[in-house]
């Protein structure tokens, strides 16, 4: 770097080059000056702000990405017994500063500032005490602490949609998707309901260790959630909300409402700390954060199987799972305090993933396809086991020997054919189908035919039961003053095969 035009420099401690204009380079050191270039370093001038003093450590200069003369500078003054906050602004590449501190509190001295690279004037400060926010070019700031531990916070950085801050002694942490503060205004506040508009989401599995799960006393990290972010604002008492995704063929691929009933988990050997997670839909007044994870609905089937892959605190997997949906565009509508809201959101493809559009769009149609035919077993379960539930409420007296014999050798027919052991093997070939991004194999195809062919010979058995021996039993039923015995009516559960 070339010589700077003014004498007494100490060590340079921050260097940023300005992502709008090229050439131009803002260096600050650990004595208390700040320098510009905008030659590439071949000449400089000091561009020190007037009220700073000598020996402030110029901790942080981030220059703006969206304009060419603005940057900030945060200052760390702690070694002079000065822990008050100190953030420069400038907008005419440094002839004139503005301090600006509104809002933090006592012992927050900054230590690192950023400036949102897509929204204009929304900057990010780090402190001795966390991370705090503005949305006015730095007039005013508030916390942004949420759940991050009061600590030290060396350096952040705007990675596309993310927050990454560098704590000293407490790891790095990741605020994941900063959308909703780009497109924050008070009138949000304000008004009633409101959908942000989505980051991007990026088709990416959750975690796939199959090894034994780390112990809930294990210190680790939490990855960043698998799936679409969607953020929402609700008014006060919003009463039941409903989130509704819908694909480009405008067939509504997920629905999740705040007022359905969590699903009860199936018995488990598991403890209870690995149990999957009920997602629910939450309707609180106020910021409202849920994630889909991009996958239709899992299929009904008589008892979910537990995945090994597990995390601590967020459970293991209940399979089968509904198949991911494939990269396109997508339509968040969500129903809240009397409106309806809309956003789009697009899915990309895992960048490492490298598998044509017509590899994925095989794999779900055999997927949906199969989501059905188990759907038809856990139906015809229903049918079965309420049928049975019937036989065996048949009021005594109201069959002879001869009857009563009839009953039980229906029943054991109705017991043999097993329909909930079918679909429980369909949710395992569903499993093996969509495990990878890969084309649907040909043992799975073939396993699948076996399994959709035994589903069906059990589902002509039910029926010619229903028509032969349930009827001579209803006859006898009937003859003696009896109530003739009906098969339960069940809803059947279908997606739409694309």
């Amino acid at each position: 770097m070339a010589t700077a035009s003014a004498a007494g420099w100490g060590v340079v401690y921050t260097i940023a080059p300005s992502p709008s204009t090229r050439g131009l380079i803002w260096a600050g050191t650990d004595d208390g000056r700040i320098q510009l270039t905008r030659d590439h370093g071949a000449h400089w001038t000091d561009v020190t702000p007037p009220d700073l003093t000598p020996w402030s450590k110029v901790s942080i200069i981030d220059a703006s990405r969206l304009d060419a003369g603005t940057a900030y500078a945060a200052i760390d003054r702690h070694r002079l017994d000065d822990v008050g906050p100190w953030i420069e602004r400038t907008h005419d590449f440094g002839k004139h500063w503005t301090r600006i501190t509104a809002g933090f509190p006592k012992g927050a001295y900054a230590r690192s500032v950023r400036a949102d690279p897509v929204r204009k004037g929304l900057l990010y400060a780090g402190t001795e005490l966390g991370v705090y926010v503005s949305f006015d070019d730095g007039d005013h700031w508030q916390s942004l602490q949420l759940n991050l531990p009061v600590v030290p916070v060396h350096d952040l950085v705007v990675h596309d949609t993310d927050l990454v801050v560098a704590t000293h002694g407490r790891s790095f942490w990741v605020l994941d998707d900063i959308s909703p503060l780009r497109e924050l205004r008070a009138d949000i506040a304000a008004g009633g309901a409101h959908l942000y508009a989505p980051a991007t989401a990026v088709r990416v599995r959750r975690s796939e260790n199959r090894d034994t799960p780390l112990p809930p006393e294990e210190p680790h990290g939490d990855n960043a959630p698998a799936g679409a972010i969607v953020d929402y604002w609700l008014p006060a008492s919003p009463g039941a909300v409903a989130l509704e995704i819908v694909n480009a063929k405008g067939h509504v691929v997920r629905r999740f409402a705040s007022d359905a009933p969590p699903p009860a988990p199936a018995p488990s050997f598991f403890m209870n700390e690995w149990l999957p997670r009920p997602v629910l839909l939450p309707a609180n007044a106020g910021h409202n954060r849920f994630v889909w994870d991009l996958r239709y609905p899992a299929p009904p089937v008589h008892t979910p199987d537990y995945d090994i892959s597990a995390i601590a605190g967020h459970g293991t997997v209940a399979t089968p799972e509904g198949p991911l949906v494939p990269p396109g565009t997508y339509t968040l509508r969500l129903t809240a305090a009397g409106r309806t809201l809309t956003q789009t959101l697009h899915v990309v493809q895992d960048p490492r993933v490298h598998v044509g559009a017509a590899v994925l769009a095989d794999q779900l149609h055999l997927s949906l396809t199969i989501w059905n035919a188990i759907a038809d077993a856990h139906a015809l379960e229903q049918r079965v086991s309420g049928l049975r539930s019937a036989l065996e409420a048949v009021p005594a007296g109201t069959l002879d020997a001869a009857g009563s014999a009839a009953r039980a050798a229906l029943d054991k027919a109705l017991g043999q054919l097993d329909a909930a052991g079918i679909g429980d093997a369909m949710g395992g070939v569903a499993t093996v189908a969509g495990t990878a991004d890969r084309a649907p194999t040909a043992q799975a195809r073939e396993a699948f035919a076996t399994w959709q062919a035994k589903l069906s010979t059990a589902r002509a058995r039910f029926d010619a039961l229903v028509r032969t021996d349930l009827a001579a039993l209803n006859a006898r039923l009937t003859s003696r003053g009896g109530q003739a015995v009906q098969p339960p009516a069940v809803k059947e559960a279908r997606v739409t095969v694309e």
